[in-house]
């Protein structure tokens, strides 16, 4: 063997040693194409394990020279928490476009052209005001924090970290990190203009990315047939482009299906009439029979008196093929686990395995039921209302449910659309 590879496999054995002498998992492999061999340790996170993979054998050399195994993970953000140090690390990153050499300048007052030692130096630290509250400092991330998470990145993170932080489970972390990220962030927002948020955890329906053809799309691209309404197409751009951003990304999908409620019920309406009209029974000269035509009209032409959930059911019944809503569901196992789920971001669920029974009612119940929890944030001590809330976990599983409603929109933007013309 050369140097390099006995190097290699001696830096392997001692990592190895040191996660399972503390129960930590550890795995080695080797890239497809590449061929070059990457390290995963998979971190404990309460009952679960956060995996984190380094690429090299210098970035899993450099985890030798801390105590790695003290940490433990929190479950929603990119943070690391220490019992052994009472200690809690979390990253911050900018809520706009806004460059991290920018907040290093504008916040930390720090030229990312330095040494990197001054600028490791530029922590703030906030002293506790009593005993019990933790310690509070803020600026570049912990020679830790960098080795174990952000490894992958050319400027060290901004972090958060709390000193003399008491815990004792992973929803509690997550609790006093979301506490004291909105008080020192929302201060440092009105003092710098600089708007930062924590860093989420990427989790496995977080980071879910839609199915991409194995043929390069460009061999099916065809010159346009069809031309649809600039509005809700607007709408439907923008949800696509909201993907840090999941209630703003469901909702704009959802406002595609209710720019056309105007039309569908219309459409509905005349369904009716003429139904009516065509009744053997019906009399022009009967009061009870006028009524029921008048009654339509209003219905169709007053958005209140139609419920919004009725509207959005009529909405899947005229646009949305059944075995296609059906197969939606089945080609992918992930998710149709997922929207069987007793307990999750809608108390509805989707019948997917029962053929006997139409999805559509139940779709529709749980994309308004998921718009509700999103739009109605009224704190009502008397209702029991399920909101829904940014950084919350159900937020987190939300990819699933934007894949639906994105669906939906599909649907119904190539019912609406017209013949191309220029």
């Amino acid at each position: 063997m050369s140097e390099s590879e006995d190097e290699r496999l001696i830096v392997i054995d001692k990592l190895r040693d040191r996660c399972n002498a503390n129960d930590l998992c550890f795995e080695t492999g080797q890239g497809a194409f590449t061929g070059s061999h990457f390290y995963r340790i998979g971190f404990k996170s309460g009952p679960n394990r956060i995996w984190e993979t380094y690429r090299d054998l210098k970035e899993a050399q450099s985890l030798l020279s801390i105590e790695f195994e003290k940490y433990i993970f929190s479950s929603d953000f990119v943070a690391l928490c220490s019992h052994k140090d009472n200690s809690i690390e979390f990253a911050v990153r900018p809520a706009t476009e806004i460059g991290l050499s920018q907040i290093y300048r504008h916040i930390l007052g720090v030229n990312v052209l330095l040494s990197q030692a001054y600028i490791d130096s530029r922590r703030i630290t906030l002293d506790s005001p009593a005993p019990g509250f933790p310690s509070i400092s803020f600026g570049t991330a912990s020679d830790d924090f960098y080795k174990i998470v952000s490894k992958f990145l050319v400027l060290k993170p901004i972090t958060i970290a709390l000193g003399g932080a008491c815990f004792n489970s992973i929803e509690s972390v997550n609790k006093l990190i979301t506490k004291i990220a909105n008080s020192v962030l929302f201060q440092l927002e009105i003092i710098s203009d600089i708007s930062l948020i924590i860093e989420k955890r990427q989790t496995a329906n977080s980071a879910h990315k839609r199915k991409v053809s194995d043929s390069p799309p460009i061999e099916s691209l065809q010159y346009p047939k069809a031309e649809y309404d600039e509005a809700p197409m607007s709408l439907y751009w923008y949800g696509s482009s909201a993907d840090r951003m999941p209630l703003i990304q469901f909702l704009s999908f959802y406002q595609v299906l209710e720019y056309y409620y105007p039309y569908y019920s219309g459409k509905e309406a005349r369904r009716r009439i003429q139904a009516i009209l065509k009744d053997p029974t019906f009399r022009f000269d009967q009061e009870a029979d006028i009524s029921k035509i008048l009654s339509i009209i209003g219905v169709s032409h007053g958005a209140s008196f139609v419920k919004e959930s009725n509207q959005l059911k009529t909405i899947l019944d005229e646009c949305v093929d059944e075995r296609a809503l059906r197969e939606f569901f089945q080609q992918n196992q992930e998710r149709q686990k997922f929207f069987q789920k007793k307990k999750g971001v809608s108390k509805y669920t989707v019948p997917i395995k029962d053929t006997d029974s139409s999805l559509k009612q139940e779709v529709s119940n749980r994309i308004y039921d998921i718009r509700c929890s999103i739009v109605h944030t009224k704190a009502d001590p008397n209702k029991d209302n399920f909101i829904l809330l940014p950084n919350s976990k159900e937020v987190a599983e939300l990819t699933h449910d934007i894949e639906l409603v994105r669906y939906i929109a599909r649907c119904v933007l190539k019912d609406r659309c017209s013949s191309f013309g220029v």
